[in-house]
């Protein structure tokens, strides 16, 4: 009897556990890491190659929506601001990350081998390279405009009053040189004019 009991438990937990969604059971190798570990400075292996595959059914959750991954703005704030001072040009800079733009002030040392355009194409691609595609990017190489973005630094998306003094800061940073338009660039903006009518 006990033997048919246990027999019995067995097949049921068998059962249930095959009957557990994909996306419970992702694999992971050797080489995964926590979705905030991809910019961490502790990731010393530059040198690895990034993997994955997945299956559309493993990036929904049990209710049915995207799971998207978080962004950590903080510590994209700090990796674009690291990589914009890479640039030999540069002097200072910072860096502000809401939920839909990214703010670059910096100081740039002012060489006849490089124009102003030059420096901010520059230094918005650079800010580009590292964010999502429907972030905007607006630049200023202006020491001034470092309080204008740092006031912001302790705010969330959650605040509305915030936006407007926010879009007054773009509108000022948008008076400095942002760097020339590529074909790509052109290409995108026509596509996101496309998706705006669309959705309008």
């Amino acid at each position: 009897m006990i033997k048919k009991v246990c027999i019995g438990l067995t097949i049921l937990l068998l059962l249930n556990a095959c009957q557990a969604p994909d996306s419970m059971s992702l694999q992971s190798n050797d080489h995964s890491q926590n979705m905030g570990d991809w910019f961490s400075d502790s990731n010393s292996d530059s040198s690895q190659y990034g993997y994955s595959r997945l299956q559309r059914e493993q990036v929904h959750t049990f209710n049915g929506q995207k799971a998207i991954a978080p962004i950590d703005r903080d510590e994209i704030s700090t990796k674009i601001t690291q990589l914009v001072l890479s640039d030999p040009h540069i002097e200072e800079a910072a860096t502000l990350i809401t939920d839909q733009y990214a703010l670059v002030v910096y100081v740039s040392q002012k060489k006849e081998s490089n124009s102003d355009e030059q420096i901010a194409d520059t230094v918005r691609r650079t800010a580009e390279s590292v964010i999502p595609r429907y972030y905007e990017v607006f630049v200023a190489d202006d020491h001034g405009m470092f309080e204008n973005i740092e006031r912001f630094q302790n705010l969330s998306s959650k605040n509305s009053d915030a936006l407007g003094t926010l879009k007054d800061t773009i509108e000022k940073m948008q008076k400095y040189p942002q760097g020339m338009e590529s074909s790509s660039t052109k290409s995108m903006n026509k596509d996101e004019e496309k998706m705006r009518e669309i959705h309008s």
